[in-house]
């Protein structure tokens, strides 16, 4: 089996969309430290609305009790997800599906950086901090 970062650097060129196992993704802890890091590189971020459907998860697997919850205590944006500029999810899967699930939109933290880049980006990010 390959692993992640060997998933990222050969596979991802060639497939149109992701399919990533929830337990490969980098999980980003604190929004706002991941932004710090990402402007230290010199890299833009802005904050938007967007409406769900119109994002591209990378994750395929979700746990719809935590979508439930998230959707039930009314969370869906208690914290910007965040997306590249092509609009695929680096992280925030389950608080999408939410939004998904009740056709809102949602708050994202937009990188700019395209998926492949901001993948790589992030699992630097969180080799460094955890």
């Amino acid at each position: 089996m390959k692993s992640f970062k060997q998933f990222i650097h050969e596979e991802q060129f060639q497939a149109p969309g992701f399919s990533i196992a929830r337990i490969s993704m980098p999980q980003i802890k604190i929004v706002s430290h991941f932004e710090n890091y990402v402007q230290h590189l010199g890299i833009k971020t802005s904050y938007k609305q967007y409406y769900a459907p119109n994002l591209r998860p990378t994750q395929t697997d979700f746990d719809q009790t935590k979508v439930d919850r998230i959707i039930a205590d009314q969370k869906i944006d208690s914290k910007p997800i965040i997306v590249s500029s092509d609009g695929y999810i680096l992280d925030g899967h389950h608080r999408y599906q939410a939004a998904v699930q009740t056709m809102s939109d949602i708050s994202v933290l937009e990188i700019d950086l395209p998926i492949n880049k901001l993948l790589k980006l992030s699992i630097d990010y969180v080799e460094l901090y955890g």
